[in-house]
C-alpha cells in the first residue's frame, strides 16, 4: 500500500538527512549537496561507458528553453518505467497516445499542468495505482474520457484539485466532468483499493449523499470540499460522521 511506501519513503529520506548525504531546503524539500551530487554523476559516466543507459545528463549547456511537447515516440523504449513525474510543468497541455506503452506504471504525477484531456489510450496502464490531478491549470475545461478512471482497478491514490474553483466543462457526451461530480463518483465507487481521494468542490446535496453513501469514499477521502449547494439552504454537519 501507498501508505507503508511513504512512510519508508520518509525513512530513506531522514537517513540520508543524518548521513548528510541530502540537505533541507525548505520545510517540504530536500536537495543534494555539490559534493555528493558530482560524485554521483561521475559514478553514472562510469557506468554510461559500459552500458550506454543515460536518459538525462546535467551540464547539457541549453541556450533556451526546450518546446514542452511530447511526442509519441518518446516513451517507446521506457516498458520497465514506473514512476513518471511531470508535474509543474505549466506549458504542457497534452499528453502524447504514446504514453500507453508505459504497461508498467503504477504513479503518474500530472499536477500543476495545463493538460487538458486524458487520453483515452491510458487504459492499458492496468498497473497504476496513483493518479495525481492536482491543481490542474484548465480543470474546468478538461476532458476524462467516460470508463477511464473506473478502468484503474489498482488505483489508490487518486487526486483532482482545481488550481482556482470555476464552473464544470461545457457539456459534452464522453466526458466524465459533466454533471459536477456525479460522474466522476460513479466510476470511483468501482476501484476497491482507494486509500487516498481528493475531489472537486461538491456543489449539491444529492452528489452529497451520494458520495457518502459508499464507505470506500468516507474512508479514503483526504479532501472534501463543499461549495455553492445548489438546492438547499440547510447543511446538517452530522452527516459527514
Amino acid at each position: 500500500r501507498f501508505s507503508e511506501a511513504q512512510i519508508q519513503g520518509d525513512h530513506i529520506i531522514n537517513s540520508l538527512l543524518n548521513a548528510c548525504l541530502l540537505e533541507r531546503a525548505g520545510e517540504d524539500y530536500v536537495k543534494m549537496h555539490d559534493v555528493i551530487r558530482e560524485m554521483a554523476l561521475w559514478i553514472a559516466c562510469e557506468l554510461e561507458v559500459k552500458e550506454n543507459n543515460f536518459f538525462v545528463k546535467a551540464g547539457a549547456q541549453l541556450l533556451e528553453e526546450p518546446d514542452e511537447v511530447i511526442s509519441d515516440g518518446f516513451f517507446h523504449f521506457m516498458p520497465h518505467l514506473t514512476v513518471l513525474n511531470l508535474s509543474r510543468n505549466y506549458g504542457l497541455e497534452e499528453l502524447p497516445k504514446g504514453i500507453s506503452q508505459l504497461i508498467s506504471l503504477e504513479c503518474l504525477d500530472l499536477s500543476s499542468t495545463g493538460i487538458r484531456e486524458l487520453p483515452i489510450e491510458l487504459k492499458s496502464l492496468t498497473k497504476l495505482k496513483m493518479l495525481d490531478l492536482s491543481n490542474m491549470l484548465f480543470v474546468g475545461k478538461m476532458k476524462i474520457p467516460r470508463q477511464l478512471i473506473s478502468s484503474f482497478s489498482k488505483l489508490q491514490i487518486f487526486k483532482l484539485r482545481p488550481l482556482i474553483n470555476r464552473d464544470y466543462p461545457d457539456e459534452e457526451e464522453d466526458n466524465v466532468l459533466n454533471g459536477a461530480n456525479e460522474n466522476l463518483i460513479k466510476e470511483l465507487k468501482c476501484l476497491q483499493h482507494l486509500n487516498i481521494l481528493s475531489i472537486p468542490p461538491i456543489k449539491s446535496v444529492f452528489a452529497l449523499e451520494r458520495f457518502l453513501s459508499f464507505n470506500l469514499f468516507r474512508c479514503s477521502i483526504e479532501t472534501l470540499e463543499l461549495e455553492e449547494f445548489r438546492d438547499s439552504n440547510v447543511f446538517n454537519v452530522l452527516c459527514l460522521e
